[in-house]
């Protein structure tokens, strides 16, 4: 008996790892797109402020691992392309724990800098526009949460 106990445990914690692996590797794919929507957006091109500093999220300095300084204008600069846009992941992976109920909406008001329960068009940007990109590129709207976008149950077995 204790073994069909022990056997069936470890046939749960392995569906229970397999469903967890797939549900990463389906956020993963999802946070490329919100990476590669940022990096469009953006403006990366040659001589781009984004493209000189190898920072494809023209994310300001705050001591980002790999970042090697940043420009006069406090824009992180990394080393290289590879080391900036995982550095954009990572930041957009920690926005998405720190803020799971937070809409796209609210989330892009935030990156460009402003109050996510009050988006305004700013000399930053236009919150609107670049939330409607990033909902394009990860099939979703504007109003989607974080959690209803990168948990594929919903968040319920986050």
């Amino acid at each position: 008996m204790r073994r069909v106990v022990l056997i069936a445990a470890a046939v749960a914690i392995g569906v229970w790892l397999f469903r967890r692996a797939n549900s990463m590797t389906l956020a993963n794919d999802k946070f490329a797109a919100w990476a590669d929507a940022i990096q469009q957006h953006e403006g990366w091109f040659p001589g781009s402020r984004s493209f000189r500093n190898n920072n494809p999220g023209n994310l300001k300095f705050s001591g980002q691992f790999g970042a090697v300084g940043a420009d006069a204008n406090g824009f992180a600069i990394f080393p290289d392309y590879d080391t900036g846009r995982e550095a954009l992941i990572a930041d957009l992976r920690a926005k998405a724990l720190k803020y799971p109920n937070w809409s796209i909406l609210q989330i892009m008001t935030r990156y460009l800098g402003g109050n996510p329960n009050a988006p305004a068009v700013t000399s930053e940007g236009d919150p609107f526009a670049y939330a409607r990109a990033v909902a394009n590129r990860l099939g979703a709207d504007i109003s989607d949460t974080l959690r209803q976008i990168f948990m594929s149950d919903g968040g319920q077995n986050a």
